[in-house]
């Protein structure tokens, strides 16, 4: 039993560690966590922009679900949701056109069938330069097939308009 106790200790490090780097905390430096950058990143390089018309959410959830967020639809869903509540967010970085849900209720919008989503131009702004070779940083989506960026070009506006918190594995943020 003894002997069991170091293998416990290392792979709890190893899982909070893992936790906290690519899902529980933003990166200060774009305001995002990994997975909002995942499906942010992923509505852009499938036209679901400011520009173009608004499309089904679900079209969007299984686009980012196909390209690189693994975490279910539920989530990801509810990270495109937020992100489209003039409530929730002081600057929505997604434009949605339906049921976003209520302050009295977290989590009562209307299913991704009956809303329709894209980026909104905010959003768009973050990702202004990145065909710029401004990203020197890229992570691999989790079956190796496509990358997506480590942070976004936004300037530096985003992360002071918009405050975000998160909560891992013996770790929290909180950015006003």
């Amino acid at each position: 039993m003894s002997e069991l106790k170091p293998v416990i200790e290392d792979s709890m490090k190893n899982y909070a560690g893992a936790v906290l780097q690519s899902r529980a905390l933003i990166d200060v430096r774009d305001g995002l966590k990994p997975s909002a950058r995942q499906i942010f990143y992923s509505m852009l390089i499938h036209k679901l922009t400011a520009n173009n018309p608004h499309k089904k959410t679900m079209n969007a959830v299984g686009m980012a679900m196909a390209d690189f967020y693994i975490h279910g639809d539920s989530s990801c869903e509810g990270i495109i949701m937020r992100a489209g509540q003039p409530f929730a967010m002081r600057y929505p970085l997604v434009d949605v056109k339906g049921n976003v849900g209520s302050l009295i209720e977290s989590g009562n919008w209307a299913a991704p069938r009956y809303t329709e989503s894209r980026l909104s131009k905010l959003a768009g702004q973050m990702f202004d330069d990145i065909d710029k070779e401004t990203i020197t940083e890229w992570r691999d989506s989790y079956d190796n097939t496509k990358q997506y960026p480590a942070i976004l070009p936004t300037k530096g506006f985003y992360n002071i308009v918009n405050g975000t918190t998160g909560i891992g594995v013996g770790m929290a943020c909180s950015v006003p």
